[in-house]
């Protein structure tokens, strides 16, 4: 038998990590980053990003949380440098105000020399460790009165191209806002230009997300359940991507689709089958798919092509996350492999949400792009329900206020407990039918784990709730009017679960959760549905479905960076990762 033996700092971290390792984990790296600049930082740990870690690798970073102190250093110092006259230390910050140095100013020997300036201690802010980390998949977190450690690998996957949040500390005026996104607009990581196509390296990508999410998270016996009531078994979603890209692609091409022809028949639109081809079949026709994608990338694309590649592509990252939604309401869903298992921890008590003052004038939904014109380079790609670009007034006769975050999972419970709620009709079906775990591909969370989560919920629930405490869903516009250019940290499968909201008193980014309006999907004034594909929105101008926007932490980064970009859902909806915000009215109309 071995002591106990208490262990802290990067020693505690690593015994509390045995347990979430894989058993697969090849190596382990240890890095203490302390007395580094963000520089040197970045210096140390981007090669670990980029080539060092293999899958199944894992890295421990730790950093200080507090500076050494002087009366802890001169004296060694002093006896190491034998200085000329007295040494001294003072406190300062270095570019970002947030990160504090520790600098030791040293008298010179030479009277012709200046004094010298030396940094010996640097803490970095938790947004520049957010910054250094950013690449990486993060699993845990151990802090302590001295140091941060965290548990990260290389990610599973990327889904390109990477963006970055504005940044922004203060709410802009509705015009300094339509400048910001004019600006974001026009950098690489704005929506796909129309005589442009997605590189084969991002098809690459997809389709090895789809590969993992669709082929590894959900055991063989469990194809063809329908998790969800209504909606057709896992194997269709498999199916239908390829042949959703194939049909286009052939049509543009006036080509046959990829034999066999039959598999337009099981996996089309309508989703009416009743008899699924195996899985292999289903894999070795997606193959043949897949090459006659690469096939056009290395013959040329015409302009033409590339509006449809680009439908083909952002249609397949939507499916993907329509799947995720699924496998989370599945018992048998199975974690990512490779990854090690987030450790969750109980979270701070989450403060009241703020109020923010809903910025009144005229908002500019959507965009211009002409299904006719592919060679424009200004024109972004967009589909049917962006265009063309509308202005919305937002009524400035009354006082708007929208909650600074999105509502709890906690917050949520609350309104639970304090509802009479015998028929189940408001628990959210992102929990466990106990209503004591939120599902996640990790399998279940104990709720006061995921308190600080946003919630999961449908329409319905989400606008009983604001009614009940007497306020109201946002419109779309007013959503736009206080959205901010970039995204959230947690899209594009970066973490794999819902992370703790985050309060924003300039406005908000995408990312995390979508988010519900009081919008119904219909018809605006200059709507026409798509030539490529006429369906796409029209075919859910039922009366039934609610705009959302935003995106979630399953949404391919492209899609979520469009703050023209729309998605929907039934009210009654339970299989999408949608939230919700409310807003008040403070000033009644004269």
């Amino acid at each position: 038998m071995c002591p106990e033996i208490e262990c802290t700092g990067v020693a505690g971290a690593l015994v509390d990590s045995l347990e979430l390792l894989p058993l697969t984990a090849r190596r382990t790296y240890l890095l203490s980053l302390a007395h580094l600049t963000l520089e040197e930082a970045h210096t140390v740990l981007d090669p670990f990003a980029s080539s060092y870690l293999r899958q199944d690798d894992v890295l421990l970073c730790t950093f200080p949380t507090s500076l050494v102190e002087p009366d802890a250093v001169l004296p060694v110092l002093t006896e190491l440098l034998q200085p000329a006259g007295a040494l001294e230390c003072h406190k300062a910050s270095l570019k970002d105000a947030t990160n504090e140095s520790l600098f030791l100013k040293a008298a010179s020997v030479d009277a012709d020399t200046k004094d010298g300036w030396y940094l010996i201690d640097t803490v970095l802010a938790p947004s520049a460790i957010d910054e250094l980390l950013s690449p990486f998949y993060p699993a845990a977190t151990w802090t302590n009165a001295q140091y941060a450690t965290y548990l990260v690998q290389k990610p599973l996957l990327t889904l390109e191209p990477t963006v970055k949040a504005s940044g922004l500390k203060h709410a802009p005026s509705l015009e300094d806002l339509e400048n910001l996104w004019r600006s974001w607009d026009a950098k690489a990581t704005a929506a796909p230009r129309s005589n442009q196509a997605p590189t084969l390296i991002e098809w690459e990508s997809l389709w090895a997300a789809l590969d993992v999410v669709m082929l590894q998270m959900l055991p063989s016996d469990h194809y063809l359940e329908a998790p969800v009531a209504g909606r057709p078994p896992f194997v269709y979603y498999i199916g239908h991507v390829p042949a959703f890209i194939d049909a286009h692609v052939a049509a543009a091409m006036d080509e046959p689709v990829t034999a066999p022809a039959s598999m337009q028949d099981v996996f089309g639109a309508d989703a009416s089958a009743t008899e699924w081809p195996d899985l292999d079949a289903i894999a070795s026709y997606q193959e043949d798919v897949r090459t006659r994608i690469r096939l056009l990338y290395g013959n040329g694309l015409p302009s033409e092509m590339r509006r449809v590649l680009w439908l083909c592509f952002e249609q397949s990252a939507l499916l993907l996350e329509a799947f995720l939604a699924l496998l989370v309401q599945c018992d048998g869903v199975q974690p990512p492999p490779h990854l090690v298992h987030p450790r969750f921890a109980a979270p701070a008590p989450v403060a009241p949400a703020s109020y923010v003052p809903i910025r009144s004038g005229d908002v500019v939904l959507g965009h211009d792009d002409v299904d006719g014109v592919d060679d424009h380079p200004s024109i972004p790609y967009g589909w049917d329900n962006e265009r063309p670009s509308r202005t919305v007034e937002i009524d400035d006769s009354a006082l708007y206020e929208m909650q600074s975050r999105p509502v709890t999972v906690a917050e949520y419970r609350a309104f639970l407990a304090a509802t009479n709620d015998d028929a189940g009709v408001l628990q959210p079906a992102s929990w466990t039918a106990d209503g004591a775990h939120v599902k996640t591909v990790f399998g279940p969370v104990a709720l006061e784990l995921a308190a600080a989560w946003p919630v999961y919920v449908s329409f319905d629930q989400a606008n009983a709730y604001a009614t009940a405490v007497g306020l109201r869903l946002p419109h779309e516009a007013e959503m736009l009017a206080m959205r901010l250019p970039g995204t959230g940290h947690n899209v594009g499968l970066r973490h794999w679960v819902p992370t703790h909201v985050e309060e924003n008193p300039a406005g908000w980014h995408a990312g995390n959760a979508w988010e519900w309006t009081c919008d119904v999907l219909g018809p605006h004034d200059g709507f026409a549905p798509s030539e490529l594909c006429p369906v796409h929105t029209a075919a859910f101008f039922d009366g039934d479905h609610n705009v959302l926007v935003g995106a979630s932490w399953a949404t391919l980064p492209r899609i979520a960076s469009r703050r023209t970009f729309r998605h929907w859902a039934p009210r009654t909806a339970s299989d999408v990762f949608a939230t919700f915000r409310c807003v008040k009215t403070t000033v009644s109309p004269q």
